[in-house]
C-alpha cells in the first residue's frame, strides 16, 4: 500500500501526540535515559492549540488509515528542536 503524506490539522492532534510519544519512547529506550516527561493528554492539548494557531506544523505519513510516521516542523520564526515544543523536559 502507498504511503500518503498529509499536513496535520487540529483534528489530528491526538495522532500527533501518539506519534510524538512513540518517538520519545524510542529515544529514551535507545539512550537508556528518561529525557522526556510525556503526558498524552497535555501533549494532545498543546498540539491542538498550536496547530490551530498555525505556530506548529507537522506532516503525518499514512498507510491507508494507519499513521506510520511524523515529520514535526518548528514553530514559525522560532528556533526549536522538532517535536520538543510538544514535550516537557524534566527539571
Amino acid at each position: 500500500m502507498a504511503i500518503i503524506l498529509k499536513p496535520a490539522g487540529p483534528a489530528n492532534a491526538p495522532t500527533v501526540a501518539i506519534l510524538v510519544g512513540e518517538l520519545f519512547r524510542e529515544i529514551m529506550d535507545a539512550t537508556g535515559g528518561a529525557d522526556f516527561s510525556f503526558d498524552p493528554q497535555e501533549t494532545t492539548g498543546r498540539a491542538e492549540d498550536m496547530l490551530e494557531r498555525q505556530v506548529y506544523f507537522a506532516i503525518i505519513a499514512w498507510e491507508g488509515s494507519q499513521p506510520v510516521g511524523l515529520w514535526p516542523a518548528c514553530a514559525r520564526a522560532t528556533p526549536c528542536m522538532p517535536g520538543a515544543i510538544l514535550a516537557q523536559f524534566p527539571s
